[in-house]
């Protein structure tokens, strides 16, 4: 645990500024030296040094029984990876794609950040209510099915409820 601990601070205290640091020179001159070498390290350096540092968060809140339960909710959306991954693309193609609302180009940045942030809270709220009335996400069942060659059971008997209450 010292060492993720470690690993959390020293990512952190590098990612954080090189990554802010790349962010403050997207306003210089796209074809400056330094423009280019603030972008490679902010995305190269700074983006895996955060990346490292939320691993990290995750690793030292799920050591803490708090931890565990602030966490729990997400654990349904992983286990529905494949399921959230299609629903995701077809939502933000009929969002953004001309057949749809058309959207693409047409929302700053910020809309579209709470957009992004949106889908996900929707996310996670049909993960857990689908998980626990299933045993699998319809994707991650075809899947199993496909798989074995047999259609799988995919709801929850009376004591596999029981179990996750």
């Amino acid at each position: 645990m010292a060492k993720i601990r470690t690993i959390f601070l020293v990512s952190l205290t590098i990612g954080l500024p090189v990554a802010l640091a790349g962010l403050v020179c997207l306003g210089m001159p796209h074809d400056s030296a330094v423009y280019n070498i603030m972008q490679f390290l902010g995305s190269y350096i700074g983006g895996s040094a955060l990346g490292i540092f939320y691993v990290c968060a995750v690793l030292l809140l799920l050591q803490k029984a708090s931890g565990q339960r602030i966490l729990a909710p997400f654990a349904a959306v992983g286990r529905m990876a494949a399921t959230n991954y299609i629903l995701q693309s077809v939502i933000c193609v009929l969002l953004f794609y001309s057949f749809g609302l058309g959207l693409y180009g047409k929302i700053s940045p910020v809309a579209g950040f709470f957009l992004a942030i949106g889908l996900y809270v929707f996310q996670v709220f049909f993960s857990n209510f689908w998980m626990n009335r299933f045993l699998y996400g319809p994707i991650e069942w075809l899947w199993r099915s496909l798989t074995y060659g047999t259609k799988m059971p995919i709801k929850m008997n009376a004591i596999q409820k029981q179990r996750r209450a």
